[in-house]
């Protein structure tokens, strides 16, 4: 039966830095330039809170980035936040992309399962940025990213950042990237209509500390109750 709270799905692409072959910089892939450093915990957090299932990115996004169109270049990339990857010279892009399907599979179940019971689903992306990457502008918390052009997930960005900043946090719309970019919520937009299908982004700030995520993630469990 069709209920009125939606289902919740959330996806963690760059969950991770490890790969299965030792063509790439140890140093690099443990930097930005290879995972979201504290982004698994987080999406743990929430999907325990929620009830909901939880998609995690196996391999490093230098491996095959899971937050990219398959037909983009840079879903294998050969340079990365202004790092070389030579790595990926060459690479067997066939190879890497069965990765990346399996991974979209498994959402799109997910996905599909949650409006099939509900009648509609948020899904929620979890991602987090370095501030090294722009010092100057990068101070806030989190970033919430989403499409302005969908009332509902436009309603459920809007209840969130307001949360946040009751909160205390220095929360941020579309920021440190447009929600409208090329990402995994992006794709999803196409194949439902705003009634059906939320797609959001979490950006946390890589430099909270310790105190600060967990109150953060505390904070954010609240969203599935403001609907």
């Amino acid at each position: 039966m069709v209920g009125s709270e939606p289902a919740y799905v959330l996806t963690c692409e760059h969950a991770r830095h490890d790969v299965p072959s030792d063509v790439f910089d140890p140093k690099v892939l443990r930097s930005h330039v290879g995972w979201d450093e504290g982004a698994l915990p987080l999406a743990r957090v929430l999907a325990e809170a929620w009830g909901a299932p939880l998609v995690e990115g196996r391999w490093s996004r230098l491996w095959v980035d899971l937050n990219r169109s398959d037909d983009r270049p840079d879903v294998v990339p050969e340079r990365a936040f202004g790092v070389d990857i030579p790595g990926n010279i060459g690479a067997d892009r066939a190879m890497r992309l069965r990765s990346w399907r399996a991974f979209r599979d498994e959402a799109s179940s997910a996905l599909a399962s949650g409006i099939a019971r509900h009648g509609r689903v948020q899904h929620w992306s979890v991602h987090s940025f370095s501030p090294e990457l722009d010092p100057t502008n990068r101070r806030y918390a989190v970033g919430i990213l989403y499409d302005p052009r969908r009332a509902w997930e436009a309603e459920v960005a809007n209840a969130t950042l307001r949360i946040l900043r009751e909160a205390g946090f220095d929360a941020r719309a579309n920021q440190p990237y447009l929600g409208t970019d090329d990402g995994h919520t992006t794709s999803r937009r196409v194949l439902w209509p705003d009634h059906q299908y939320a797609g959001l982004e979490i950006e946390m700030n890589q430099a909270l500390s310790a105190l600060e995520r967990d109150r953060l993630a505390a904070v954010l469990k609240g969203v599935k109750t403001s609907r």
